[in-house]
């Protein structure tokens, strides 16, 4: 079985398919659950806006539940296939103040401190694949020179 980038119809492969579902799991959990109770991370924000930028958001909970939504088409969609590296840019971007507003690993102390680190960086890590996503072309298809013939 050829699992190489390339193999199959649509140009990225089956591990390349494979990578794209990987990816939009995590996204399609986490959107779901915090579009139906967006309560905890609304209070997160409140409370990252309130202490590092001093203003008040109105509609945190809205705000909270659309990047949610987000999420989860952005993550249906990479899973799909559909508008690939469009979706991981999307994924790319809506995680960035995820992660920092939900993980502030430098408020904290001791085993806190480094379990939101790991949680920051795991964050960082998925947002490098799904900017590699977005920026890879496809594959070119192979010259009769390059297939050693």
């Amino acid at each position: 079985m050829d699992l190489t980038m390339g193999s199959i119809g649509s140009g990225i492969g089956r591990l390349g398919k494979l990578s794209e579902v990987a990816l939009a799991s995590i996204f399609l959990h986490a959107g779901y659950r915090v579009a139906r109770q967006p309560g905890g991370p609304a209070k997160k924000l409140d409370a990252f806006t309130r202490r590092y930028l001093e203003l008040e958001i109105p509609h945190s909970p809205e705000l909270v539940r659309l990047n949610a939504v987000v999420m989860v088409v952005a993550g249906a969609a990479l899973a799909l296939g559909v508008r690939p590296r469009t979706a991981a840019a999307a994924l790319a971007l809506s995680l960035q103040p995820t992660n920092v507003v939900g993980h502030p690993f430098w408020e904290s102390r001791d085993a806190e401190r480094s379990s939101e680190l790991n949680a920051f960086l795991s964050n960082v890590a998925i947002t490098g694949g799904l900017l590699a996503m977005a920026g890879a072309r496809d594959p070119q298809p192979a010259r009769s020179s390059d297939t050693g013939r």
